[in-house]
């Protein structure tokens, strides 16, 4: 396996009542989107580097159909249950585990400019040739404001302002 298994997924809540996650709850399907067209990478003038040029980042990344004419008004990290487990793996070949963690979710204004994506380190073993994983560590915010650190097992490890 290339990476750690998935142990939470976005749901984003639109303020028409609508909402989209990551992986379709009925099918398990990804919703797919380039994760630069968030508004979070964008710099102060709405400029966004691409192909080593510096363009309008909406000519950039137009953004992704499922989130035309909608304001996100909830973003979260949410846990995967055995049967959303189940749908993904097979559907996606993705490696995902069911965890009992609690949600976490934040409130957003129109202006707010949403942080939410999931990292980790890879360490390389150069003498040995081995390559390491390390816990993903899953970040939700607002640009400017609070970001939170969250861990595989849903706990908060760390607030940065």
């Amino acid at each position: 396996m290339q990476y750690r298994p998935l142990t939470l997924f976005w749901i984003a809540e639109f303020s028409d009542g609508s909402a989209l996650a990551q992986f379709d709850p009925d099918t398990g399907v990804e919703a797919q989107a380039h994760p630069d067209w968030l508004p979070s990478k964008v710099d102060k003038d709405g400029m966004i580097e691409k192909d080593g040029k510096k363009v309008p980042y909406r000519e950039a990344y137009p953004i992704p159909e499922h989130f035309r004419n909608k304001t996100v008004k909830r973003l979260g990290w949410y846990p995967f249950n055995f049967d959303l487990t189940r749908k993904v793996f097979n559907a996606t070949g993705k490696a995902v585990l069911p965890t009992a963690s609690e949600s976490i979710a934040i409130n957003l204004s129109p202006d707010d400019k949403p942080v939410c994506y999931r990292s980790h380190e890879i360490k390389l073993h150069t003498r040995s040739g081995g390559v390491e994983y390390a816990e993903t560590v899953y970040v939700l915010g607002i640009k400017g404001k609070k970001i939170l650190h969250i861990d595989e097992k849903g706990k908060v490890n760390k607030e940065l302002n």
